[in-house]
């Protein structure tokens, strides 16, 4: 005897979206199953995500933004985000406006953002540029470097780690800061173009790049890591916990993911034009994680796999950040000034 397939049995026919083995509705599939309005849905038997959804705000500014960061101390939210031609936008808890950068460094591309405290904001960016804020105005830092900049990551204890693009006599460029000044890092033997730096601890430092790189700093040295998977042009990453898991973005909407010392991939994109350019856990930890990229794509992983929230752009985002943990906000920028706030659905 043949029994029909029906909704509510806990297998995905042809003609249902999803099937949680009910047909209640109210938990994201629906009692025709099919997902609900807001949810996404994965796996047979499926188990749903109620989405939250990027809207776009008001911009100060109609240049690409590169990078955005938040401070989660004090008694408002204070976030910065910068971008081409020296932009500086700052979000003061009710308006986006800009803030000026240092006059000496002209339209310099700014790339990376990242902060101590909202006394104690970094930027980075073409030229070997540094800029700091001390709460009050933007000042420019000897980093004693000539090469372009792209990324920035610190820790609380005031270390501040950056990459360059280009490897110079067969050494990645990786400088290391703060307020007691700018240095190389010993790269010896790291022949490799780096675009990304992040990481969970200062023994536990990574940076990703061309050509598939990635690079780790324990508490004594940079090595290469081969993550066994194919060679990408990677973008971003993030870590929350000294040796616990990793993720890392790039090409074709590629996630490279370390859990328990294994690396593995997924891939959500049709080819390698499309890139996720960042990735950050938006509530301060990794329980929340949000990769952003091309298309205005914002992408949070369920249930073993990644799925899309909705997002009011297909501009291309090129930086995320939040803490709504700490009862700030998340947001999200990217070309043409586009800045996105993200809105949970209430439930």
């Amino acid at each position: 005897i043949t029994i029909p397939p029906r909704c509510g049995d806990g297998v995905i026919d042809q003609d249902e979206g999803c099937d949680d083995g009910g047909t209640t509705a109210g938990d994201g599939c629906d009692s025709a199953c099919r997902p609900e309005y807001r949810w996404a849905c994965v796996g047979s038997p499926t188990s749903c995500v109620r989405l939250g959804e990027w809207k776009q705000v008001n911009s100060p500014t109609i240049v690409d933004l590169h990078a955005v960061w938040g401070s989660t101390g004090g008694t408002k939210a204070e976030v910065w985000a910068v971008g081409d031609g020296a932009t500086i936008a700052y979000w003061d808890g009710t308006n986006w406006l800009l803030q000026a950068a240092p006059a000496a460094i002209g339209q310099i591309p700014l790339r990376g953002v990242t902060g101590l405290s909202a006394t104690s904001v970094w930027a980075v960016g073409y030229g070997g540029t540094v800029l700091h804020f001390d709460g009050e105005t933007w000042a420019s830092a000897d980093s004693n470097e000539v090469m372009d900049l792209h990324d920035v990551w610190g820790l609380a204890d005031g270390s501040i780690w950056s990459v360059a693009f280009h490897a110079i006599g067969g050494y990645a460029t990786i400088l290391r800061g703060g307020s007691g000044g700018w240095a190389r890092e010993n790269t010896a033997g790291l022949d490799v173009d780096l675009w990304g730096v992040f990481g969970a601890a200062s023994d536990d430092v990574w940076a990703v790049g061309y050509h598939g790189a990635v690079v780790h700093r324990d508490a004594s040295a940079w090595s290469e890591v081969d993550t066994g998977t194919p060679v990408r042009y990677w973008r971003d990453g993030h870590a929350c916990t000294p040796g616990g898991p990793v993720w890392i973005v790039g090409d074709s909407h590629a996630i490279l993911t370390r859990s328990g010392g294994v690396w593995s991939e997924q891939v959500f994109g049709p080819n390698a034009l499309a890139v996720l350019e960042a990735i950050s856990g938006i509530d301060g930890a990794c329980r929340e994680l949000r990769a952003v990229g091309t298309g205005g794509t914002v992408l949070r992983p369920w249930n073993g796999s990644w799925v899309a929230e909705p997002s009011e752009t297909s501009a291309r985002l090129y930086g995320v950040w939040g803490a709504i943990d700490a009862g700030r906000d998340a947001w999200a920028v990217g070309e043409g000034g586009v800045i996105l706030r993200y809105a949970p659905t209430p439930e």
